[in-house]
């Protein structure tokens, strides 16, 4: 006869496997489940944005308050005096979980359960781009030219990124330091999921980056195209993405090889003394960047 103490620790390895178990078929889930998925009901309930309208004028920035540190003030001010006609809105904390509460109160306890604000500030700029529309740009990011050319012929915009030859780095390569869009596109919604899928999970196995960052955009983006390659008459097929190349929106990469110059003259988290001209001179030498992000990282302590 098995012992009392054997049955009990027959239990708690059967126990051990169980929770193993499910926690394998949980994460398998995660990674290979497609957010384009979702319940037809949310999309039908989300205002959605005709082809044909215009693209909207005002360009969308975030912060703990509504009062930006100075050190981003002369970049901030480049996209509203590149683009007069724009309005130019500073989001702050409060106001992000405000907008969640009127407008996305199904996505209220994801946002409230975040135990960071970057979580809550990488969120909230996609229900900015849904509600609203129009251009989000972080804080660290200086606009070069006139936004019209880049916006006006799609419906909505991301940047692509170059990561070299580095392939552990290719998730990183569609940051969601900037993105454009006509108010109520889907593919802001089927992002939105994901992050909320992603809260199953132990949320310390995922950095800030893996549950609300660039791999979050570079998954829904490739899931979202996939999803009309092979439904071409769909919904979402009436929505598309544009991604741009990297000349257009990040010419400078932080995680492509550069050299020390580039380094001292681009790269605001290592560098004190950035040199504008310099580094256009070295990454955009044939002007083509209509923005371009220094790579300040203004989720985290300032330089």
């Amino acid at each position: 006869m098995t012992s009392s103490k054997g049955m009990t620790r027959l239990r708690t390895k059967n126990l051990t496997l169980v929770s193993i178990t499910l926690f394998v078929l949980l994460f398998t889930w995660f990674q290979s489940g497609s957010v384009v998925e979702l319940d037809s009901r949310l999309l039908a309930s989300t205002h959605t944005a005709l082809p044909h309208a215009d693209f909207p004028r005002v360009i969308h920035q975030s912060w703990k308050t509504r009062t930006i540190p100075r050190h981003f003030e002369a970049w901030s001010a480049t996209w509203t005096s590149l683009n007069p006609t724009y309005t130019h809105r500073i989001w702050s904390d409060e106001d992000n979980r405000n907008l969640v509460a009127e407008h996305y109160p199904w996505f209220l306890k994801t946002f409230d359960a975040f135990e960071s604000n970057i979580l809550r500030a990488d969120t909230a700029r996609l229900f900015y781009m849904h509600r609203f529309g129009g251009v989000y740009a972080d804080l660290d990011f200086e606009c070069l030219k006139a936004l019209d050319s880049l916006l006006d012929p799609h419906q909505a915009v991301l940047g692509s990124m170059s990561t070299g030859h580095n392939m552990l780095l290719r998730a990183h390569s569609i940051p969601n330091a900037f993105m454009a869009s006509k108010p109520g596109h889907p593919f802001w919604i089927l992002c939105a999921r994901r992050i909320m899928r992603t809260t199953i999970l132990d949320p310390y196995i995922y950095s800030t980056e893996q549950r609300t960052g660039p791999p979050v955009m570079f998954r829904c983006y490739n899931e979202y195209v996939d999803e009309v390659r092979r439904n071409p008459n769909s919904l979402l097929s009436q929505f598309p993405v544009y991604l741009a190349p990297p000349e257009s929106i990040f010419p400078f990469s932080w995680a492509d090889s550069f050299t020390k110059e580039v380094e001292q003259a681009c790269l605001a988290m290592r560098s004190k003394a950035l040199n504008k001209t310099r580094c256009l001179d070295l990454v955009d030498p044939q002007g083509k960047a209509h923005a371009i992000t220094y790579w300040g990282h203004s989720w985290t302590d300032p330089y």
